[in-house]
């Protein structure tokens, strides 16, 4: 009976003590981006550039620099959707620099000028790689 009464007592203490509670999770901070936007921004800016002074306004220009900034708009849209995209403020200012010679870009009506614009997309995504890479270790 002594041998029961033991075995039943270590049972009911067993089964009647509590589970501790599970341990507090922390958010775990988003994935870092720059390593596949380097990767996509590289393949977007590879060269040779059709790109030139003469050949601006060539279709071929005008598919490198889409391309670019479609690029760039992706980049803007998965930043945007992040819960820390507050940290990339600089980089989305850059992309809508991009976005605004895109715009003068599609506008432009001589060579000298869609030059001028097709440089400013081509140096705007460089930028935005570069400051996608500092706004990520802040």
């Amino acid at each position: 009976m002594r041998r029961t009464l033991i075995a039943l007592t270590a049972f009911t203490t067993l089964a009647c003590t509590p589970e501790p509670p599970p341990a507090p999770t922390t958010p775990s901070a988003p994935a870092p981006l720059t390593g596949e936007w380097d990767k996509k921004l590289d393949a977007a800016t590879q060269t040779p550039h059709p790109c030139g002074p003469t050949t601006a306004r060539t279709p071929a220009c005008a598919d490198r620099l889409a391309n670019q900034a479609d690029v760039v708009s992706a980049l803007g849209a998965e930043l945007r959707a992040r819960e820390d995209s507050r940290r990339y403020s600089r980089t989305l200012a850059g992309i809508v620099k991009v976005f605004q010679a895109r715009e003068a870009y599609a506008d432009c009506t001589t060579d000298e000028d869609c030059w001028r614009q097709a440089w400013q997309i081509n140096l705007g995504t460089l930028a935005v790689r570069t400051t996608l890479q500092t706004d990520q270790t802040r």
